[in-house]
């Protein structure tokens, strides 16, 4: 019989530990499935888990009121996702172990769009932002820091 198979794991648990509660599947006493943790700040995880850890797709909720939803790896942000901020911002993007790295969309709350690249969490390489009045430029960002800026439209 397949290790993973439904008859494997067992059915929904609660448990205390690590400074927070799970509510969901398990498998050897860790997380394993589907589940709920909720963390001593009040943050909350609802998702997939494998062998204890965030694996999958799944919904990250911060007390501070981010909302991280999309792919983990290994308790760590990894694969596409949105990460919408309690400010009204939101950004769509590659992420890897836990970064923005790769192309990326960022949405500002006052309706402007950045479209371009990240690297390690900054902007990096050639961008296009455009702002809520509809005016277009070409950015070129090192390591976060703007290095040029151009009309483009």
């Amino acid at each position: 019989e397949n290790e993973r198979s439904p008859r494997s794991l067992s059915p929904s648990v609660e448990m205390n530990c690590q400074g927070g509660s799970y509510k969901g599947r398990c498998e050897g006493g860790q997380p394993d499935g589907k589940g709920r943790w909720t963390f001593a700040d009040g943050s909350f995880y609802d998702g997939d888990w494998v062998q204890g850890k965030r694996n999958g797709m799944g919904t990250l909720y911060y007390a501070n009121g981010d909302v991280y939803q999309g792919h983990w790896r290994d308790n760590l942000i990894h694969g596409k996702g949105w990460f919408y901020f309690h400010s009204g911002d939101r950004l769509h993007a590659e992420f890897v172990q836990g970064r923005a790295h790769g192309q990326g969309r960022y949405y500002s709350a006052d309706g402007s769009v950045l479209f371009g690249h990240f690297w390690k969490n900054s902007r990096h390489g050639e961008c296009i932002f455009c702002d809520s009045s509809g005016s277009r430029w070409c950015e070129t960002w090192d390591s976060g820091v703007l290095v040029s800026r151009q009309i483009r439209f």
